[in-house]
């Protein structure tokens, strides 16, 4: 019997130390962190001051709220602001367009546009910024469009137009300033030539895979588990759900499980979700509901209370795995999930 009544979500900030580790050694350098989002939906806040105890001193937010926050960070932390908007007085606003260029009084970081075509000056507004009102160790950002597609073109165009850009602004500062590079993301770790200052890893830290093509070097993160609320004997020619989208073949027992799109349970899974339970991979059955959805366990008459796995280190019920059932990516099923599950950290 679960000693749990409500669906429980585990985030282990110790992996997420980690992963950030195994970042850095892959990246041979300090990295910075992306924090945003609330650490992509895991609230792991503990594990910040031991990020920063791994000598981590650069963090990423996409809000200037979310710098204000800063979230106890020490005092010497630079927390970037990704998105354009009102300036923060606790973050560092990073430059989107030559407007906001020729606007600020100087200049800590700046976002170069090399394909993305979404924030970021261009290299023909490059061409054209005040270089005199770039300060010291000046952050320089591009982001990869699909550093996760091995040998990609694309990315290779990046980075030539990324490093020209960048020494075009090398070329314009006073004498004896100096500026860093940031270019690579989580997946941009593992991309070769793509080495900077300080790459900044987000996905990668909260367990989802950097490298698609290969095993996931990192750690899981997130574990999510739910009680089974209810037990039924399906018939065959019974239907589950809204629509009755799927239709038993022969009988066999159902469990209903309090969990659903309110949760972040996204219904785009329906009739694709897999969850473990009692050490066997089962199929959900029928749509998602708002707060529950129904999984098929077959010959196997399962009891209320016990509980079932929905993510874990499991290959199939890893974040990516998950969501690439739900015809998505994981940032979005790491983000989406809810306020409803009791969290436990560890």
């Amino acid at each position: 019997m679960s000693t749990i009544d409500t669906p429980q979500l585990t985030i282990d900030g110790r992996a997420i130390v980690n992963n950030y580790r195994t970042l850095c050694q892959q990246a041979k350098t300090q990295c910075g962190a992306v924090i945003k989002a609330q650490m992509y939906g895991t609230k792991s806040f503990e594990s910040l001051q031991k990020l920063v105890g791994e000598g981590c001193k650069d963090f990423f937010v996409a809000t200037a709220q979310e710098a204000e926050d800063r979230l106890d960070l020490p005092a010497d932390a630079r927390v970037y602001v990704f998105n354009s908007g009102p300036p923060t007085s606790r973050g560092v606003k990073i430059i989107n367009s030559l407007m906001e260029a020729s606007r600020a009084a100087s200049i800590d970081a700046i976002h170069i546009d090399t394909g993305m075509n979404r924030f970021g000056l261009s290299p023909d507004d490059v061409a054209q910024l005040d270089a005199s009102k770039i300060k010291e160790n000046c952050l320089i950002l591009t982001q990869f469009v699909e550093s996760e597609v091995p040998d990609s073109i694309v990315t290779l165009r990046q980075i030539n137009l990324y490093r020209s850009c960048v020494a075009s602004i090398r070329s314009r500062l006073p004498a004896g300033r100096s500026i860093r590079t940031s270019i690579a993301n989580s997946a941009g770790i593992f991309v070769p030539g793509a080495q900077s200052d300080l790459p900044r890893p987000g996905y990668a830290l909260y367990g989802g895979n950097p490298t698609p093509w290969t095993q996931n070097p990192m750690n899981a993160v997130v574990k999510l588990e739910a009680p089974i609320a209810q037990v039924r004997r399906l018939k065959s020619g019974d239907r589950v759900g809204y629509l009755g989208t799927w239709q038993a073949e022969t009988e066999c027992w159902a469990a209903t499980v309090p969990i659903g799109y309110a949760d972040g349970w996204l219904r785009s899974g329906s009739n694709q979700v897999i969850v473990e339970y009692q050490q066997n991979l089962m199929a959900s059955v029928g749509r998602i509901s708002m707060d529950s959805m129904v999984i098929n366990t077959g010959n196997i008459e399962p009891k209320v209370g016990d509980r079932v796995v929905l993510i874990s280190d499991h290959p199939e019920l890893s974040i990516d795995s998950v969501a690439s059932r739900a015809g998505t990516i994981g940032y979005e099923m790491l983000t989406s999930l809810g306020n409803r599950y009791q969290r436990r950290y560890c």
